[in-house]
């Protein structure tokens, strides 16, 4: 037998961008006539329903699509949604492009929680509306049917989360030792800034989400999601201590 003809892996950025225009959330629960499976470099589409894998469901059917972040932020000041704009300049939605230590946007997000606890939510397209109305937020806030926008950027920043020691809950009363947290994932050329793993909501139902090895601390990946939490150098009493595992899996 032949191979499979594959698609040119350069042919990825534009299929997803097409489908996810064409498929979008507002129309998620409709009957699809044209469906994307995608493995690291191979694309299958299905032209009708019937035509699926027979353990392809309502469900798994989003883990073949790439999944988009944004960010609510709730403190005293009042509630901002970010679009992962640094200035204006877009940056990478799926959490395992942008979530890093060092990524700009995630950086500037740290920053506005320096000793301000602030309810934090990095939000999938993905996510399930009932569970944002549960936390405390709508999902039509996030992720608008009709399109609209109103999004913040954020700016360019010269902070270091290096120069912050905690990660502090205070919905939960937990504390995150930065120090320990990075010690601990030393060996990783990428690391994760722990406040997307830890807040994240409707991780593991697209492409680009966070998929746990076997060190994860699973029971943490989106453990805080929309908690009220902040930056300290400041050691709160009565706090436990936790120490999250996030090590990045290649699939």
């Amino acid at each position: 037998m032949g191979r499979k003809p594959r698609l040119p892996f350069v042919f990825f950025p534009i299929l997803n961008a097409f489908f996810r225009k064409t498929h979008s959330k507002q129309r998620f629960d409709q009957k699809r006539k044209i469906y994307l499976t995608t493995s690291t470099f191979q694309f299958t589409i299905y032209a009708r329903e019937s035509s699926l894998p027979s353990t392809t469901t309502t469900s798994n059917w989003r883990t073949t699509m790439g999944q988009y972040y944004k960010v609510i932020a709730s403190n005293t000041n009042g509630t901002t949604i970010y679009d992962r704009s640094v200035e204006n300049e877009y940056t990478l939605a799926k959490l395992i492009e942008h979530g890093y230590w060092q990524n700009d946007f995630c950086r500037a997000v740290a920053e506005s929680i320096v000793d301000k606890p602030t309810r934090i939510c990095w939000v999938g397209d993905y996510a399930d509306p009932e569970e944002c109305e549960n936390l405390g937020f709508s999902y039509e806030s996030i992720w608008p049917s009709n399109g609209k926008k109103e999004d913040k950027t954020v700016h360019k920043t010269n902070f270091k989360l290096d120069s912050m020691r905690y990660l502090v809950n205070q919905s939960k009363k937990q504390i995150v030792d930065l120090k320990d947290y990075k010690k601990r994932h030393a060996d990783m050329e990428w690391i994760f800034n722990p406040i997307t793993i830890l807040t994240c909501l409707g991780n593991g139902r697209g492409g680009g989400d966070y998929y746990l090895t076997k060190e994860s601390t699973a029971d943490l990946v989106g453990g805080w999601a929309y908690d009220e939490i902040y930056l300290t150098n400041n050691l709160p009493e009565g706090y436990e201590f936790i120490q999250p595992t996030f090590f990045l899996k290649f699939l």
